[in-house]
């Protein structure tokens, strides 16, 4: 992966790697943050503990790292990505894709 970037008032800095945790030799892709920025949720395909193609999975705050991922318990045999969380952090919007894409939204809980 390249490296990432965060934008300052007029110039780019370079980006911090997740880690091993979640970065795997497959992909990891579509992160969403909730509003309190102790939750990220992201699209990986082919993991193990999923349940199809492309799952979602959480991952929670954990001192200067994240913990071992989670998977969402919206996932299927389809093809699940493109999570967003609204801005309250109450609602969990994604893509399913089985035969074409449709959007879903789900309650998501708050801390």
């Amino acid at each position: 992966m390249g490296p990432l970037h965060r934008r300052t008032r007029w110039r780019w800095l370079r980006g911090t790697d997740v880690g091993d945790d979640l970065n795997t030799d497959i992909w990891e892709f579509n992160p969403a943050i909730n509003p309190a920025g102790d939750e990220l949720i992201f699209t990986s395909i082919g993991r193990q503990d999923g349940s199809g193609l492309g799952d979602l999975f959480v991952s929670s705050r954990a001192g200067e790292g994240w913990s071992d991922e989670e998977p969402v318990p919206v996932n299927t045999p389809a093809d699940e990505y493109h999570a967003s969380l609204s801005p309250d952090g109450g609602t969990l919007y994604f893509v399913r894709r089985d035969v074409h894409g449709d959007l879903y939204e789900v309650e998501w809980p708050t801390r």
